[in-house]
């Protein structure tokens, strides 16, 4: 659908920012099968512990996506599952949302196409995500948890 690149083959980041951690799955779609390439390596990053400022904690996710976005330069799009807060405002729900800005800018200083998308736009309910991500492509050794099913669900969502 025009991002295809060489032998139909298309690379899609999906991510699912926390306000403790990034979850991304890379999913890659070569003819009609598709792999999660970073099941069973990185697929977090987990802000350090002892980061406790704001601040340095936007700095950190910053560069962390810019490091995967410059290891990953045949990404063709990046989708980011986005928080669905409804009408809370925590400093918590605000530092998500900062980090998924985060992430829209990198990826628009990489110059990949990007894309935020809600559960009604991947297709699914978040009580079935884990479920529904495993039945897509399998699932991580570590740390499997609606998050990380996020990420996976939103990239699938673009084949």
């Amino acid at each position: 659908m025009g991002f295809f690149y060489r032998n139909n083959f298309l690379k899609i980041l999906g991510v699912r920012c926390g306000n403790k951690s990034i979850r991304f799955a890379l999913l890659e779609k070569n003819g009609d099968v598709i792999s999660f390439l970073n099941a069973n390596t990185e697929h977090e990053l987990k802000i350090p512990r002892t980061m406790t400022d704001e601040n340095d904690q936007i700095v950190w996710v910053s560069g962390e996506v810019e490091r995967i976005l410059r290891q990953n330069t045949d990404i063709s799009k990046v989708c980011i599952k986005t928080a669905e807060f409804g009408r809370s405002e925590t400093k918590a729900n605000r530092l998500i949302a900062y980090f998924d800005a985060l992430v829209i800018l990198a990826s628009m200083k990489s110059n990949k196409v990007i894309n935020t998308k809600l559960y009604t736009q991947i297709g699914v309910k978040r009580l079935d995500v884990k479920v529904r991500a495993e039945q897509l492509v399998g699932r991580t050794d570590t740390a499997w948890n609606e998050q990380i099913a996020d990420a996976v669900c939103v990239a699938y969502s673009e084949f």
